[in-house]
């Protein structure tokens, strides 16, 4: 179970705290140690990854603890698409199949 695995309910809190691109930006850079997110392009990409995973949970109108989730979920398949061999598809798709599975449900069994 993933959820409040990388956002805390304060982290959630902080980056809903505002609409701002660049305070949200802010606040996941210090999070996340991407600090260089503007020189490099690879802290580029994973601030874009990380920023519009938080978009969509806003434009869904997820709480915060489905935020916490899902943005623990994109990050995590994201670091495992990244740290394994090149067409890693498979395997990868099956990760985010199993992550999303455990949080699939709410409170099992009563659900």
């Amino acid at each position: 179970v993933v959820v409040w695995a990388d956002l805390t309910v304060d982290d959630v809190d902080r980056l809903n705290e505002t609409l701002n691109v660049d305070h949200n930006k802010q606040v996941l850079a210090d999070k996340f140690h991407l600090d260089a997110w503007r020189e490099t392009p690879k802290d580029a990409i994973v601030m874009d990854l990380f920023y519009y995973t938080l978009q969509f949970a806003r434009e869904m109108k997820f709480n915060r603890e489905k935020t916490s989730a899902f943005f623990s979920i994109i990050k995590k398949t994201h670091e495992v698409a990244v740290e394994t061999p090149f067409g890693n598809l498979e395997q990868t798709f099956r990760y985010f199949k199993e992550l999303i599975l455990c949080h699939a449900v709410s409170r099992p069994p009563h659900s």
